[in-house]
């Protein structure tokens, strides 16, 4: 009866430390962990097929796209237009991220920037190379004090980002910029 209730206690234990240990001590884990904890935090989580952005996508289409986002639309020109709408996420394909911007020139998306936590920069890469491929300058040689600017054809445009060389001091940040 003694070895019946230590063998339930070790079953018990196993448990509940083994996905604690999951969640604490794996990439996996500690992601899955700060995507749940910001979404309780009242920010939406954002899927989104990057392939299918390009300049003939309106404000519209994005809001019955992600109709939980809540996009703050306003005047505002910049390079990529006339139109920005922003909006507070907690993961964008899975990723714990920050906020989207989308840029929209004449009622066209012409750019798209995504603001997410540093320490999943790399796993961002790995997911843009997993569906895209290596990058198109993955032969350049980088500057050795500069961060190289990692560069990939998606949808109707360029997707961009940096190595892993960002300074602590930059935000990082996804940029897709229509095609003109």
């Amino acid at each position: 009866m003694k070895m019946h209730g230590l063998v339930l206690r070790g079953l018990i234990i196993a448990a509940i430390a083994g996905p604690l240990m999951w969640l604490v001590f794996t990439d996996d884990g500690q992601r899955r962990a700060d995507v749940l904890l910001l979404r309780l935090l009242g920010n939406p989580s954002v899927a989104l097929n990057m392939s299918a952005l390009s300049n003939a996508v309106k404000e519209q289409d994005l809001r019955a796209a992600m109709p939980d986002i809540g996009l703050d639309c306003h005047a505002q020109p910049s390079e990529y237009g006339n139109r920005v709408c922003v909006a507070a996420i907690s993961a964008f394909n899975g990723i714990p991220a920050r906020y989207l911007t989308f840029f929209l020139a004449e009622d066209r998306l012409g750019a798209l920037k995504l603001a997410y936590q540093r320490s999943y920069h790399r796993q961002l890469i790995n997911a843009i190379q997993a569906e895209h491929g290596a990058p198109l300058n993955s032969g350049e040689v980088p500057q050795p004090d500069q961060p190289a600017v990692l560069r990939w054809h998606v949808g109707g445009g360029v997707l961009v980002t940096l190595d892993d060389r960002v300074e602590l001091d930059e935000e990082p940040a996804l940029m897709w910029v229509a095609g003109r």
